[in-house]
């Protein structure tokens, strides 16, 4: 991270060591569990900073952090920082730090702590416009490694169904092969497959694999 912002989410982790964890531009909750709950610190080339919500669950194998719309939480998945006050905006770096601190530590650890919770994290999943209007492909795969993961298999399965509906591997309305990852696919065929065959060893097996291979591409090792 450059600019007003350079090393702010290690130094409010640094200061709520036991809760906050950092790596580079993210701040999030620690000890890391089933689902990364935090805030990703942007530059925009404007030169405005915007705080990037991040709810990602680790069962799901990632490689790198996905913004989430998080208007429930109190700010959109792009929002530009401002402060609590719109009498003056922020201008130096300590007046960033203590706005930040305020918004992640204070307004935002309640509801992070509620995301710990894999059923409230689906619920909350399930209200995001990606669902609710059908247009979200990461929300959908979320929710179909978080029901899994949960013992929702009948959950699970609708979905799987809704999202073949929607973003089906091959569209015959498409001049072209999907290049979405032919790996994503094989990944939720193996899951609808453990469901159906009620293999369900093999399909927590395979999450834990998943699990284990989000935290080591994403650097979370210390933080688990």
């Amino acid at each position: 991270m450059k600019g007003i912002l350079a090393g702010v989410p290690k130094l409010i982790a640094s200061k709520y060591s036991l809760e906050w964890g950092s790596k580079s531009s993210l701040l999030f909750k620690a000890p890391v569990g089933a689902i990364l709950r935090g805030v990703y610190f942007d530059h925009a080339p404007s030169g405005n900073y915007y705080l990037q919500c991040v709810i990602l669950p680790l069962h799901m194998p990632s490689n790198g952090i996905y913004y989430i719309d998080g208007p429930q939480i109190g700010f959109g998945g792009q929002s530009r920082l401002r402060p609590v006050t719109e009498s003056k905006l922020w201008a130096t770096r300590d007046e960033y730090i203590s706005g930040l601190e305020d918004i992640v530590v204070n307004q935002l650890r309640s509801e992070w702590d509620r995301l710990a919770h894999v059923n409230y994290c689906i619920d909350y999943f399930l209200s995001l416009n990606g669902y609710v209007y059908k247009h979200g492909r990461h929300v959908f795969e979320a929710l179909i490694y978080l029901t899994a993961y949960q013992q929702r298999y009948s959950h699970c399965m609708s979905i799987i169904q809704e999202y073949k509906q929607l973003f089906p591997e091959k569209d015959p309305m498409k001049l072209h092969v999907d290049s979405y990852p032919q790996a994503y696919w094989q990944r939720i065929e193996l899951i609808e497959e453990c469901i159906k065959t009620e293999d369900f060893q093999r399909l927590h097996t395979k999450l834990n694999e998943w699990f284990d291979y989000s935290i080591k591409a994403l650097g979370l090792s210390r933080f688990v």
